[in-house]
């Protein structure tokens, strides 16, 4: 289900229930770059502008083309690798924080992703980066439509799980297969049967 507007895709992280707080860490993904670079141009009114760039960082919200979710691994992947392939450029996880009573089970655990709002997106980025206090980012979140502001996009959430399953399991496999990369452990700080 797509609406009509911009929705970010955020994935549950973690749920945390202590006490008055009540609040669940959600990450997405941002492109970046911190190599400043004069090869850029900004596109402001049909003009291409040239700008020295001295640093990049925008939020990841679908895939590149037409399609609106990433419903495969392949999307995600595209996406990814088109980013990479640029050696300025990286992709980079970062996380926001949004109070539990927005997310409904049983789709309320780690790996779910949710299609959030820009507006509400905004103001947990705001609470994320101390901006406005909790009790204004909670009495705000109590005020949005739960339909209009978030949702759960259950096709996301077993694209994001099988890409995240096959990229640990390429690691593994490279991992075995160069053990010359291996970290070398410091002498004294495990015992020898401890790994």
């Amino acid at each position: 289900m797509v609406r009509n507007t911009l929705y970010i895709p955020v994935i549950i992280d973690d749920v945390k229930r202590y006490g008055r707080f009540q609040m669940t860490r959600c990450t997405y993904f941002t492109i970046e770059c911190d190599t400043p670079s004069s090869e850029w141009t900004l596109d402001v009114e049909g003009q291409r502008i040239p700008i020295y760039m001295l640093g990049l960082s925008g939020i990841i919200w679908k895939p590149v083309g037409k399609a609106e979710l990433f419903g495969s691994v392949y999307l995600i992947d595209e996406l990814f690798d088109a980013i990479e392939r640029n050696p300025a450029l990286f992709v980079d996880v970062n996380e926001v924080w949004f109070p539990n009573f927005l997310f409904t089970p049983p789709d309320n655990k780690r790996g779910s992703l949710y299609r959030v709002s820009e507006e509400l997106f905004a103001k947990a980025y705001l609470f994320a980066s101390a901006r406005i206090g909790k009790k204004e980012f909670v009495s705000y979140c109590k005020g949005v439509s739960r339909t209009m502001a978030i949702w759960y996009s259950k096709e996301e959430t077993e694209a994001f799980s099988q890409w995240q399953k096959t990229h640990i399991e390429g690691a593994r496999q490279l991992y075995h297969k160069a053990p010359a990369l291996k970290l070398k452990r410091k002498q004294g700080l495990w015992r020898d049967n401890e790994e």
